[in-house]
């Protein structure tokens, strides 16, 4: 079924996570995100798995949704959105997804684990404060901590602009063989695991400007600033509400 380009959908609909993706041109979802229940999505998964063994998975960087600002071949990926790549031997660099990184709109500032901190696998061990509050993530893996990216304490924006390059948050040494398989999606997985969270997240949001209209401050007509960002709109603590709720430590 297709639906035209110009359709839009209301703001209690549902897009299902392979439609957010790019592979499916309209599906609705009626399961809350239940995707291990779904017998479609068993089958769109199945199918990828078929099409990866012969060399042409059926999600890719290339038809992914542009929200996901192609998430990189040969890295590995989190649940709670943290990217992972091998440095050398057992050291490897961690950082945020850039679907992530967009979200947090304007960081404010990072605290990052010390050189020489060792962390375990779920635990928190970095904080970003956006205005409306501080968001907690959790370490993918168990490990010592062996550098962090200074650049990001003066320079927190790197985490959007090159969230893949310059803005890295640390390095860790693993005590074990990276990577486990349990603990890290590959790009198709992670493509659409992402999809349900930014699908989510795009749901809150729309359902605040359906509560009702607005506060609106001072105006551009009378000497006030015009607004940057969402967060300006709905406020940034309402913001940060929903980021928490979307996005996994």
């Amino acid at each position: 079924m297709t639906v035209p380009k110009d359709k839009t959908l209301p703001a209690e609909e549902l897009r299902c996570i392979w439609m957010t993706a790019g592979i499916l041109t309209y599906r609705l979802c009626d399961r809350d995100f239940d995707c291990d229940s779904c017998l479609l999505n068993a089958a769109l998964r199945r199918h990828s798995e078929q099409s990866g063994a012969s060399g042409s998975g059926i999600v890719s960087q290339s038809t992914a949704s542009p929200s996901f600002r192609e998430l990189r071949e040969g890295y590995l990926y989190a649940r709670n959105h943290c990217w992972a790549i091998n440095v050398t031997g057992s050291l490897i660099r961690l950082g945020f997804e850039p679907g992530l990184s967009q979200a947090l709109l304007t960081p404010k500032a990072l605290v990052l684990p010390s050189e020489g901190q060792r962390v375990q696998r779920r635990q928190t061990c970095l904080w970003i404060v956006i205005e409306g509050g501080t968001l907690p993530f959790e370490s993918p893996c168990t490990g010592t901590v062996r550098a962090t990216n200074h650049r990001l304490i003066e320079n927190p924006h790197l985490l959007l602009l090159q969230p893949f390059d310059d803005g890295w948050l640390f390095e860790l040494e693993v005590e074990e063989s990276f990577p486990k398989s349990a603990d890290f999606l590959n790009v198709e997985e992670a493509n659409l695991a992402y999809a349900s969270d930014q699908n989510r997240f795009q749901i809150m949001l729309s359902g605040v400007f359906h509560t009702g209209p607005p506060r609106v401050g001072v105006t551009m007509a009378d000497g006030g600033q015009p607004l940057q960002n969402l967060a300006d709109l709905i406020g940034a603590d309402k913001y940060y509400s929903l980021l928490r709720k979307a996005f996994p430590p």
